[in-house]
């Protein structure tokens, strides 16, 4: 498949094995497309390389595997990064641009986060659905693991790290608080009251339906 795209687009070289790309293209930055199952093995070969690594979400499966790389990268002097291009949409920009220069009057108290897919369109949701063994389905959050970095990501800059508490809302049912659900999804942020819901609308009962 790499070959035929790589005749289409003429891409004058294509590789199967990472070390003989690595050693024959000798790329600055490598861009790693592949199932997130594969990232941590990848990216580690091409830090250790002494490549920069821009890689789709999900960014690894385990949070121990993303902290390797980032430590990894760090000991090289390197980057390494999560392909969420969506934070530099002109709103996302803009949004930066006013908090930048006071617009708020202090930190963020209250940050909310809006992200949906239609799972009506067949044509991105078959492949999930119909194919048990489809790498999204074995991700342990399977369609959630995959998406819900898309809706964390436009707010990450403007959390503290002392937040801990995330709280996916459904209109049509009660929310679900995924960490610490004895807890309130108010944390101190600093001298500031930070709220932080995540809203994926039309989302949560399809997907509870489609994989359980």
């Amino acid at each position: 498949m790499a070959k035929q795209l790589g005749e289409r687009c003429h891409v004058s070289q294509c590789f199967s094995d990472v070390q003989e790309m690595l050693r024959i293209a000798t790329p600055q930055v490598v861009h790693i497309t592949t199932p997130p199952q594969s990232h941590f093995q990848l990216a580690r070969q091409c830090l250790e390389f002494g490549s920069h690594v821009y890689i789709e979400k999900p960014f690894t499966v385990t949070a121990a595997e993303a902290e390797g790389l980032i430590q990894s990268a760090e000991e090289r002097g390197l980057k390494v990064t999560a392909g969420h291009n969506y934070q530099f949409t002109l709103e996302m920009m803009e949004m930066r641009r006013l908090v930048r220069e006071g617009f708020l009057g202090g930190p963020p108290a209250h940050v909310e986060s809006y992200w949906s897919y239609d799972l009506g369109d067949i044509s991105y949701v078959a492949p999930m659905v119909s194919n048990s063994g489809h790498w999204v389905r074995q991700l342990p959050g399977q369609l959630f693991h995959n998406l819900i970095s898309h809706g964390l990501a436009k707010v990450a800059e403007f959390l503290s790290a002392g937040v801990n508490t995330v709280c996916v809302v459904d209109p049509d049912r009660r929310d679900v608080t995924l960490f610490h659900p004895d807890r309130s999804t108010e944390k101190l942020f600093g001298d500031q009251l930070l709220s932080f819901p995540l809203h994926l609308p039309g989302f949560s009962v399809p997907v509870s339906r489609l994989f359980g």
